[in-house]
């Protein structure tokens, strides 16, 4: 983004609107929910209220991550009840291919305007909680040249740029 007195000038934008918090969720669902089917031979995703409790622990666990190197879900089912120690590096593992179809949007995005990352000031996360997780942090800063700016958080940044805007009009 290019700030001027009278005009904002979007340089270089991108995202996928199919990628999201709630698929790093479902593979931590896919992961716990079929390690306790192996367990105690009975899935958690085939009732409603167990499975919403599983998202709502996913949720939780996942922004505990974000923070800590490993955190507790909880599932409930048939019941049964059993705790899971997750850890930050299982996560990971868990997710690599949504960071790397992450990194390749944005690759394709600096590619796209040939500029390269030597010519970026600065990389403005703009939206979305999984630009708060570490993995998609170090994924950014492999990208040679860049700096990522966390002056303002992802849900203030778009009310940023659309005070500015507001403030030009």
């Amino acid at each position: 983004v290019s700030y001027q007195k009278d005009q904002v000038r979007v340089i270089a934008s991108t995202g996928d609107l199919h990628l999201g918090g709630i698929d790093w969720n479902q593979c931590l669902v896919t992961a716990v929910a079929e390690q306790f089917n192996r367990e105690f031979g009975e899935d958690p995703r085939r009732d409603a209220e167990s499975l919403q409790h599983l998202a709502w622990e996913v949720e939780q666990c996942k922004r505990s991550l974000t923070v800590r190197p490993k955190a507790a879900l909880i599932v409930q089912h048939a019941g049964r009840r059993k705790t899971y120690q997750i850890e930050r590096d299982q996560f990971n593992l868990l997710t690599q291919h949504l960071v790397r179809r992450t990194e390749e949007i944005t690759r394709k995005l600096i590619d796209k305007h040939r500029a390269g990352t030597s010519h970026l000031d600065l990389t403005v996360l703009s939206a979305g909680g999984s630009s708060r997780m570490p993995m998609i942090d170090e994924m950014l800063r492999t990208l040679k040249g860049t700096t990522i700016s966390k002056a303002l958080s992802p849900d203030q940044s778009i009310a940023h740029g659309a005070t500015y805007y507001a403030g030009m009009l």
